[in-house]
C-alpha cells in the first residue's frame, strides 16, 4: 500500500511538471519591444552596434572579413553607410560613439597604418586626438558638446584617463598619486565617471570628476579595468562599485542619496551598458540557468532593463518571440530605444538590432 502511495505521488509530480513545462512552452512571451534588424554593410559577416543617439542614429562596426572591421552609421532615412576602416582592438576596448549633434568619435588607420582617433563633425571636418607622447588612445564616450573621454597608454604601460575637447585639447584626470585611471562616461556638463587606483593602497575606486569641484570618490571596486560606470545629465551615476569583494554589486549614486545598491543582481560579471536621463539603465550579466526548450543548463547572456522605481525586466523575455536564445544590450537613448546583439535559435551568429519600445 505504501509503495502504491509513493508511486502515485511520483506520477502526480511528473504530471505536474509536464503540465507546467507545456504551459510555459505554449505561453506567449511578453511583447514590450519591436525588433528592427540592422542591415549588413556590403558583404559584412556581422554588425555590432556601439552607440545610439536620441534621433535613433546608430554607429558601430561591421566585420568585413576575418580581422577586418569597418565603422558604419545607420539611420532610417539614409540606411547604412561605410565610414572606413576601424582600428579598434578585436575585443572592442575602443568604441564608436555618436552624439545628438551628429558628431562621431572613433578609431581609424592613418595613411601610415597607425591607429588614429578622431572626432568627425557633421560637415565632414575631422579633428585628430593626440596623447602627450603619441600613446594609443581608447575612446569610451562622447557628449553633446563634442567632448571625448577615455584613456591612453603606451604598450604594457599603465592607463591614464583623459577628457578632450577642440578648445583645450587633452586633459589628464586623476590626482597626482594615481597609478592607473580609466574614464568610462561623461555628461553634457562635462562631469566624468570612471575608475582609478592610487599609490596609497593600490585599491581601485570609482570616481566622479566635475570640472568645477574636481574628483570625488564613489566607493571601492574589485578591478576598474573590467568594470563599467555611467552618468546622465542629472548627474546620477550607475556602475559596478561599492564592494571590493563582490563584482556583481551594481550601485546607484545621487547627490541627494549618496551610494545605494541595486539589490536585484546576482551573477557573474555584471556590466552597466547604458543610463538615460529618465534614470533607466541597462545591466548585462552572464548567468547559468535551465533552458527548458534546449533541455540543458547552459551559460546564458541576459540584459536587464532597470527602473529604480519599477524594478527590472529581462529584455530577452520581452521581445514577443519564443526563439530568443539571448540578448546582449549595448546602449539605451532618451527615447528608450535599445541597441544590442540578438541570438536566435537556428541562427549561427548574433544579429545587430534596435529595440523600439511599444507604448
Amino acid at each position: 500500500m505504501r509503495r502504491n502511495r509513493i508511486l502515485l505521488v511520483w506520477v502526480a509530480l511528473i504530471t505536474l511538471g509536464v503540465l507546467l513545462a507545456a504551459s510555459w512552452l505554449c505561453s506567449e512571451p511578453e511583447t514590450l519591444y519591436e525588433i528592427r534588424f540592422l542591415p549588413a554593410l556590403g558583404g559584412s559577416r556581422s554588425i555590432i552596434p556601439h552607440s545610439i543617439n536620441d534621433h535613433g542614429h546608430v554607429v558601430g562596426v561591421a566585420e568585413m572579413s576575418p580581422n577586418q572591421w569597418n565603422t558604419f552609421i545607420w539611420d532610417e532615412d539614409g540606411g547604412i553607410t561605410d565610414l572606413g576602416p576601424y582600428a579598434g582592438t578585436r575585443h572592442h576596448h575602443d568604441y564608436v560613439r555618436i552624439n545628438n549633434v551628429g558628431q562621431i568619435a572613433s578609431t581609424t588607420m592613418d595613411p601610415n597604418g597607425n591607429p588614429s582617433v578622431f572626432l568627425l563633425d557633421p560637415n565632414g571636418v575631422k579633428h585628430i586626438l593626440r596623447a602627450p607622447n603619441r600613446e594609443r588612445i581608447h575612446v569610451q564616450a562622447l557628449n553633446n558638446r563634442g567632448q571625448v573621454v577615455g584613456y591612453y597608454n603606451a604598450e604594457r604601460s599603465p592607463r591614464m584617463a583623459f577628457i578632450w575637447d577642440k578648445t583645450t585639447g587633452m586633459q589628464d584626470l586623476g590626482p597626482p598619486n594615481t597609478i592607473e585611471s580609466l574614464a568610462r562616461d561623461l555628461n553634457d556638463s562635462g562631469q566624468v565617471v570612471g575608475f582609478l587606483s592610487t599609490m596609497r593602497d593600490s585599491q581601485w575606486y570609482a570616481f566622479r570628476w566635475d570640472p568645477n569641484t574636481g574628483m570625488q570618490n564613489l566607493g571601492v571596486t574589485r578591478s576598474g579595468m573590467i568594470h563599467s560606470c555611467r552618468i546622465n545629465n542629472q548627474g546620477g551615476v550607475v556602475g559596478v562599485f561599492g564592494s571590493a569583494d563582490d563584482d556583481t554589486t551594481v550601485s546607484m549614486w545621487t547627490r541627494e542619496g549618496g551610494v545605494q545598491n541595486a539589490p536585484w543582481f546576482r551573477g557573474t560579471f555584471a556590466r552597466v551598458v547604458g543610463l538615460n536621463d529618465a534614470n533607466h539603465f541597462i545591466v548585462c550579466m552572464h548567468l547559468s540557468e535551465l533552458r527548458i526548450r534546449q533541455l540543458a543548463v547552459r551559460p546564458h547572456r541576459a540584459s536587464f532593463f532597470c527602473d529604480p522605481n519599477g524594478g527590472f525586466k529581462d529584455i530577452g523575455n520581452c521581445l514577443g518571440r519564443k526563439d530568443v536564445v539571448a540578448f546582449w544590450a549595448r546602449g539605451i537613448n532618451n527615447r528608450g530605444q535599445i541597441i544590442g546583439l540578438l541570438s536566435l535559435e537556428k541562427q549561427p551568429k548574433y544579429l545587430g538590432v534596435i529595440l523600439e519600445p511599444i507604448h
